[in-house]
C-alpha cells in the first residue's frame, strides 16, 4: 500500500470524479440524480458503483448487480448526456469498498435511507461508517423533493477553533459551482448551569460567522 496523501492532496480534488454509491432503491436514485447534476456543474466525470459482495456467491447475484449499475448509468446519462459516466460492480462489502473509492474521488455521494433489496437496515451500517472515515467529502442526499428557489446559499458549520479547513474549501467550491453565497454558521448549547443567565449574544462567534443558539429541544432527540 502506498503512502497516504498529504493535506494538500486531500484538499485539491478538482480533477477527480464524483463517485456515487447505488443499489437501485429510490434513495439511491435520488443520490444518482444529485451526483450527476453536481458532476456536471463542476465539469467532473461521474463514477457510479454498486458494492455487493453477495453477488459473488449467489448465481442470480451478478446479473442483478449488473442491472442495478446499468440502470443507474442510464439515469445519470439522461441528466448529463455530454458528460463522462462510468459504472462498475464492486464484489466487496460496501463500507470498505466505498472508503477505497473515496481515496480517488472529488466527493462521495450516498442515499439517505436503507440500501437495496438485500436488507432494510444498511443505512446505519454503511452510510454512518463511511461518513465518519471517508478520506474525501461525503454528501448524503435525502429522498425528498428539492427546495424551490435559485441562489440558495451553501451553509457551512464552523467550529470553535476554525479547524475545518477541508469543509470550508468544499463549501466554497460548491458555492462557486452554483453561483451562490456561503453562509457560515456557528452554533452552540451553553452548559446547563449557565443556560438561564446567558443570551445568544453573550458568547462571541468566530469572525464573519452568524451565531445561533438553539433551544434545548433542538439539541436532543
Amino acid at each position: 500500500m502506498g503512502d497516504k496523501p498529504g493535506r494538500a492532496d486531500r484538499l485539491d480534488r478538482s480533477d477527480r470524479p464524483v463517485v456515487v454509491g447505488t443499489d437501485g432503491s429510490p434513495a439511491a436514485c435520488a443520490a444518482v440524480d444529485w451526483a450527476a447534476d453536481e458532476a456536471a456543474a463542476r465539469g467532473l466525470p461521474l463514477r457510479v458503483v454498486h458494492a455487493a459482495v453477495w453477488a459473488h456467491f449467489e448465481s442470480a447475484g451478478r446479473p442483478l448487480a449488473d442491472r442495478v449499475t446499468q440502470e443507474a448509468g442510464v439515469r445519470a446519462r439522461s441528466r448529463r448526456p455530454s458528460g463522462a459516466v462510468v459504472t462498475e460492480v464492486l464484489l466487496r462489502d460496501p463500507v470498505p469498498a466505498l472508503l477505497d473509492e473515496g481515496e480517488s474521488a472529488a466527493l462521495l455521494v450516498l442515499g439517505s435511507r436503507a440500501l437495496g433489496p438485500v436488507a432494510g437496515a444498511l443505512l446505519g451500517s454503511v452510510s454512518l461508517p463511511v461518513m465518519g472515515r471517508a478520506p474525501c467529502p461525503v454528501v448524503v442526499v435525502r429522498d425528498v423533493p428539492p427546495l424551490a428557489g435559485a441562489g440558495r446559499p451553501v451553509v457551512l458549520g464552523v467550529g470553535e477553533h476554525g479547524e475545518a479547513v477541508a469543509a470550508a474549501a468544499f463549501a466554497l467550491a460548491s458555492a462557486v459551482a452554483r453561483g451562490c453565497a456561503v453562509r457560515a454558521v456557528h452554533a452552540w448549547r451553553p452548559p446547563p448551569s449557565r443556560r438561564a443567565s446567558r443570551t445568544p449574544d453573550s458568547r462571541r462567534a468566530p469572525s464573519g460567522t452568524r451565531a445561533v443558539r438553539r433551544p434545548e429541544s433542538a439539541w436532543t432527540r
